[in-house]
């Protein structure tokens, strides 16, 4: 079973991710390629740097590159449920649903988005609300990026609740594909 995920900054697609993972799932991330890239080529691992590789990786080598990688490592090392976090691009869920797998979106307020980027205190994520919103916006708005996936899953998550709350709606999806 490969389940991916996508969804807005901050939405909590890692906490879902970790969710599955405790119910078995090996986890890859659509990032880890970009990071991997950019320490072979010594930039800072920062979200501009990071966009900026996977626009070039996509146009050089298919917007479904990405995801073509992870599925690949996937199979090499013989994972039988697999969860895929950070969709961004229609080309990545098309190779997904090609690879049998299905597709969830997690979104949150963007307020609370924020919040928890901030909190996690990740470089890429040094940033004010207004620079965040105007990334977001950039993000979710570009033709074939993250708007277009959170309209092509097959399972939608709102994740406006506590940790609780969000534990029920993967338990909830789960049943469905189980």
């Amino acid at each position: 079973m490969i389940v991916g995920i996508t969804g807005t900054i901050g939405s909590g697609k890692g906490a879902v991710s970790e969710m599955l993972v405790e119910r078995g799932f090996k986890q890859l991330v659509m990032s880890d390629v970009l990071r991997e890239e950019l320490r072979k080529e010594g930039k800072e691992e920062n979200r501009d740097n990071m966009l900026a590789k996977g626009n070039e990786m996509r146009e050089k080598f298919g917007s479904g590159v990405l995801m073509e990688r992870l599925l690949a490592k996937a199979e090499q090392e013989g994972y039988e449920k697999v969860i895929i976090d950070g969709l961004r691009s229609v080309g990545e869920v098309e190779e997904l649903k090609k690879a049998g797998g299905v597709l969830v979106a997690v979104d949150a307020p963007v307020e609370t988005r924020y919040e928890r980027a901030v909190k996690r205190k990740s470089s890429k994520d040094n940033i004010d609300l207004e620079k965040f919103k105007e990334q977001q916006k950039a993000e979710f708005d570009k033709p074939g990026a993250i708007g277009d996936c959170v309209r092509k899953a097959d399972f939608d998550i709102f994740n406006d609740g506590n940790f609780d709350d969000l534990k029920e709606k993967v338990k909830e999806i789960l049943s469905k594909l189980e």
